[in-house]
């Protein structure tokens, strides 16, 4: 996700080698990088030293990646006007046509 969404490539990096890259990853605000870097602690010990979590620190860590995703995710612009108004109008149409066909 980092990568993809960044353009860091953390896969093979440890924390200590990503950590000084944060500050300058466009739109990676100062929250969302404190959960990335206690993310990367915990799955540091994991992923290099073969240290096997509790399901608590498993669950927590779990959090930690979810509340990243979710605080840097893209956001979709707001829906326009014009594209309620045209749905709904094709929306009310189908139903007319459904009503005629009833009828």
């Amino acid at each position: 996700y980092v990568e993809g969404r960044f353009g860091l490539n953390a896969t093979d990096l440890t924390r200590q080698e990503i950590v000084p890259h944060l500050a300058s990853l466009p739109g990676l605000d100062r929250e969302p990088a404190t959960q990335l870097d206690r993310f990367l602690s915990a799955t540091d010990r994991v992923k290099f030293a073969a240290f096997e979590p509790s399901e608590a620190e498993i669950e927590a860590t779990y959090e930690l990646a979810l509340g990243f995703v979710e605080a840097t995710a893209p956001r979709e612009d707001a829906v326009t006007e014009d594209t309620v108004t045209e749905d709904t109008v094709t929306e009310e149409s189908s139903r007319s046509e459904i009503g005629e066909e009833a009828a």
